[in-house]
């Protein structure tokens, strides 16, 4: 179930899902830029096993396989959701059970399921746990925006320069903003140089 990192995160393991089939809280956005529709994500063996994963993360013992999956990775920080996102409070409810017994792990990822109000509460719940750490993606389409008790990472918007963004550090591993408390950070989308690319291309 779990992925062992990639060039930017550097070897932080992971677990992913199908995107947009699994993001509840995308804009019009999402199915123009994600990058979880392109490069090796597109690739057949890479699509079978976010499929599978979504299998996984329905059935009962999807927390106590994750559990021991993160602890023979012995690895000190997890990031859930490379591609994918939170998609129903009952998936939601087996993060929180999983965050919980393992409180030396630090668990961070970004999510856009704040925009859906039955998630919410099952959101507010996983992030209120010291050892893991969500942020609010946004990006230039949106005219709601999360609430202030939120960090967020925008694409093309407002916040701190990624670091990995600016070559300033190798990877996310190398870096740990995203789980080292209150930060907001912008991203930018690799594949277009400049902001003004982009809005034509929207939905």
């Amino acid at each position: 179930m779990i992925s062992n990192g990639n060039t930017k995160i550097g070897a932080i393991p992971n677990f992913s899902l199908p995107a947009i089939k699994t993001c509840p809280g995308q804009t019009d956005f999402c199915p123009v830029f994600c990058y979880g529709l392109r490069g090796h994500f597109t690739h057949r063996s890479r699509e079978a096993m976010l499929e599978r994963n979504y299998g996984r993360s329905q059935q009962d013992n999807f927390v106590s396989r994750m559990i021991r999956s993160i602890q023979d990775n012995a690895s000190l920080v997890f990031r859930i959701h490379v591609v994918g996102d939170f998609y129903s409070p009952q998936y939601i409810q087996k993060w929180a059970e999983i965050v919980v017994a393992l409180p030396a792990v630090n668990f961070y990822g970004y999510t856009r399921s704040w925009r859906c109000p039955d998630l919410k509460e099952a959101l507010d719940n996983l992030r209120s746990y010291p050892n893991c750490y969500l942020l609010a993606s946004i990006d230039f389409t949106h005219i709601d925006m999360p609430d202030a008790c939120w960090n967020t990472v925008s694409v093309e918007g407002e916040g701190a320069p990624c670091p990995h963004d600016t070559e300033m550090i190798e990877t996310c591993l190398t870096c740990g903003l995203c789980w080292s408390g209150r930060v907001n950070l912008k991203l930018k989308v690799k594949w277009f140089s400049k902001r003004k690319n982009l809005s034509p291309l929207l939905i």
